[in-house]
């Protein structure tokens, strides 16, 4: 059921979805905003935090590029190659300043409000800190005060336009607050609001669940290929992921994020059991080269470990509402900002997430 069309979107949900702003979740936000069927609010502090985590996040992903610059540098012997881009030099300026830029568009092109905390009464905030109630819990934690600011302020706006808001927020001290609230509903994801709009928007949106019900399998099918593909490595040890088998996939939750005549746009959340055929050195064997000043391992460890990952993919459709029971897959695509790596402990070689 459909509450409100004010929704209010935490930093912690922008990095979620790794400002990606061209993404499915984002650009359904964005169709909602322009078409009147949704109203997106930010904070001054939301806006800030935002910012100030780009940049933090571009300077370790250029950190990042470094170390792989620097280990893969053989790679450098090869000019014709397909990793010759991996060489290129990333700057942190412009690269920062395109990503802000962006940021910005999109809260532009959505119409989304910035509140500001100016009128934000300061002792209320204090009052909640010191009696320990939400989002400060037992410890007081100081790190809350930006989001008590940012839900004050939240309180302040739907009592002043006598409205409810959405609270789309993944930090675990927001949901505490809405719970004990008149005005604010907190949601775990983006994605259910924009389902929850569509559902009460869009007249096919039940055909269009019952299609997919029909054709779960399918859909759940064409996941576990396109899962299987994704890349895979081992963190910590020198060694390979030979291949990926998908023994068992459960569908967590299913989402849709935008309906038309001819296709449709699902998000599938899925918890995913899979076995990993996994190499690497045997460090237990290995003996020290003085001269070059580094292990040599005579031994290999070659097993097959089971890992569960959740995996959150967007499931692009065609059906047609004229030919009742079609159905076709067009693409799959996983979340982009996953990385499925492992990593071997030295006390039983188990690989863990």
């Amino acid at each position: 059921m459909l509450d409100t069309r004010n929704v209010f979107v935490d930093t912690s949900i922008f990095i979620e979805q790794n400002y990606s702003f061209h993404g499915s979740v984002f650009q359904s936000l964005l169709r909602l905003c322009t078409n009147g069927q949704a109203k997106a609010f930010i904070t001054e502090i939301i806006y800030r935090e935002v910012i100030a985590h780009i940049e933090e996040d571009v300077a370790k992903a250029c950190q990042a590029s470094a170390r792989l610059q620097r280990d893969a540098r053989i790679l450098r012997n090869l000019p014709c190659s397909p990793y010759v881009d991996l060489f290129e030099k990333i700057d942190p300026g412009s690269t920062t300043a395109e990503l802000i830029l962006q940021f910005k568009k999109f809260l532009e092109s959505t119409s989304t409000e910035i509140l500001s905390i100016s009128h934000v009464s300061i002792d209320s905030v204090f009052d909640k800190y010191f009696m320990r109630k939400p989002p400060f819990g037992e410890g007081k934690k100081k790190d809350e005060f930006p989001d008590a600011f940012s839900l004050q302020a939240l309180e302040n706006w739907c009592e002043t336009n006598n409205e409810r808001m959405y609270v789309v927020s993944v930090d675990g001290d927001m949901p505490r607050h809405c719970e004990g609230s008149e005005s604010l509903l907190h949601l775990q994801k983006l994605a259910e609001f924009i389902h929850v709009v569509e559902f009460h928007d869009e007249i096919l949106a039940p055909s269009v669940d019952t299609l997919l019900e029909e054709n779960a399998a399918a859909i759940e099918g064409a996941i576990i290929k396109e899962f299987e593909n994704q890349g895979f490595w081992i963190e910590d040890q020198d060694g390979d992921v030979n291949g990926i088998e998908v023994k068992h996939i459960k569908r967590l939750d299913r989402l849709i994020l935008e309906i038309d005549q001819n296709s449709a746009v699902v998000q599938v959340d899925s918890s995913v059991i899979f076995e990993a055929d996994i190499t690497y050195d045997d460090l237990d064997t290995a003996s020290y080269d003085s001269e070059e000043k580094v292990l040599i391992p005579w031994h290999q460890i070659n097993k097959v470990v089971e890992q569960n990952e959740t995996v959150i993919a967007t499931v692009y459709i065609k059906h047609d509402v004229e030919k009742p029971g079609y159905f076709e897959i067009d693409r799959v695509e996983i979340d982009s900002g996953k990385v499925f790596g492992f990593a071997v402990t030295a006390d039983d070689e188990w690989p863990y997430k």
